[in-house]
């Protein structure tokens, strides 16, 4: 992920980093730099090793307020591990001998959505949770929070999200979905005291929001499409 800062130029790099593939469960960190305008270092990069501790399935990630939000989320994959006999961990899989390894199929907790739109367990315990952390600009976590999503009573789907920036101040939208299949939208944001706030907006919980189709209003807010049933429209959020 590349988020570039329109204030100083600045551009925050982060990715899924994953351990060398050498057993069946190899654990997952994310990596985070910052470059200048030129493209120079300005903080030694470092590597979040927590994110996806406790049951943890999806993170959403802010770093110092100046990039845009970010996602990361563990992913069910195959892949082959090769045989090697030398003493390094690391192994060229640029241009693999398939005589000379194994595949294995690592499966992470993960959402499923079923035919009637319902999000299923994808792991053994349950429902995987979401993570929400804020990262100052030394990359140390100053505000975190983790919601162990529950099937049966709430659940917040964390590839359902937009992300908007109204007055250089940075703001996320993700879906929720609650109990009798009732729905709502879950703003993340930061204060003035440098921590995540959370506050449930006011929406009718009977249409399906489409946040992926969203529009800006510039310096205002944002509006959204939605549907239920036969019918359409339109839901304005304005930032005071």
């Amino acid at each position: 992920s590349l988020s570039i800062n329109n204030e100083d130029s600045s551009v925050t790099v982060s990715a899924l980093m994953t351990e060398p593939r050498a057993t069946t469960n190899p654990k997952q960190f994310v990596f985070v730099s910052r470059l200048n305008k030129i493209l120079v270092e300005e903080t030694p990069f470092t590597i979040l090793k927590s994110q996806f501790k406790k049951n943890a399935g999806t993170n959403f990630l802010l770093v110092d307020a100046r990039s845009e939000w970010m996602q990361f989320s563990l992913k069910e994959e195959s892949y082959t591990v090769y045989n090697n006999n030398t003493n390094t961990v690391y192994q060229d899989v640029t241009m693999p001998d398939s005589s000379n390894g194994y595949t294995i199929k690592r499966i992470n907790p993960v959402q499923e959505k079923t035919n009637q739109g319902n999000y299923t367990a994808g792991a053994r315990n349950g429902m995987p949770g979401v993570r929400f952390s804020l990262l100052n600009k030394d990359f140390k976590i100053i505000s975190d929070s983790l919601v162990g999503n529950t099937r049966d009573s709430y659940t917040i789907i964390p590839d359902q999200f937009i992300r908007f920036k109204v007055k250089q101040k940075e703001y996320m939208l993700v879906k929720q979905q609650f109990v009798k299949n009732s729905r709502g939208l879950l703003l993340v944001n930061t204060n003035d005291a440098g921590q995540l706030i959370y506050t449930d907006i006011r929406v009718m919980d009977r249409k399906d929001y489409l946040l992926t189709q969203a529009q800006m209003i510039p310096q205002k807010g944002i509006i959204i499409p939605f549907t239920r049933k036969l019918e359409a429209g339109l839901v304005k959020i304005t930032m005071e």
